[in-house]
């Protein structure tokens, strides 16, 4: 056993830490703002690591940060990739494709809906003002979006509380 505090020099052969989990190993990544729409949970993403040019390694999204560096216009999302043999090492670099699918069906943020009885509204920006529109909506998304079956057009800006 080697008992540390911070700024205190070891040898060079003393031991620190044991990693005892490889598999699944975590990825993070930097994902552009501007493609957030195209983003969910439980996606499928491919990545390749420059120590494995010649193989792609399948994974899913697990976790989406909710804060968006505005210097970079990304934010960072965690994969988690199957590593049975332990060959992926903490320390290399690659790069990630993130499978995305538009899905077919409006979404908008669950927090932007107002629910009131048996109605749902939205607040809308129409030509510089914002007005409150009645919305039909459907299931929520495990990402924390709700569809709208009717009431909104594609493109339209939804303000949120």
């Amino acid at each position: 056993q080697l008992d540390v505090v911070p700024q205190m020099r070891v040898g060079g052969g003393a031991v620190l830490a044991t990693i005892h989990q490889l598999d699944p190993i975590y990825v993070q990544m930097d994902y552009p703002m501007e493609r957030i729409d195209s983003l969910k949970l439980g996606q499928s993403a491919e990545v390749v690591l420059d120590a494995f040019a010649q193989e792609t390694f399948t994974g899913k999204v697990i976790r989406i940060a909710p804060v968006v560096s505005t210097k970079t216009r990304v934010l960072p999302v965690m994969l988690e990739i199957p590593n049975p043999d332990n060959r992926i090492r903490a320390g290399i670099s690659g790069f990630v494709r993130v499978k995305s699918e538009k899905a077919a069906t409006k979404t908008i943020p669950s927090v932007a809906v107002i629910k009131k009885q048996e109605k749902a509204m939205v607040v809308c920006v129409e030509n510089s003002h914002a007005k409150i529109r009645e919305v039909q909506t459907g299931a929520e998304t495990n990402a924390g979006e709700i569809e709208i079956l009717s009431g909104l057009a594609n493109g339209e800006k939804v303000v949120m509380p």
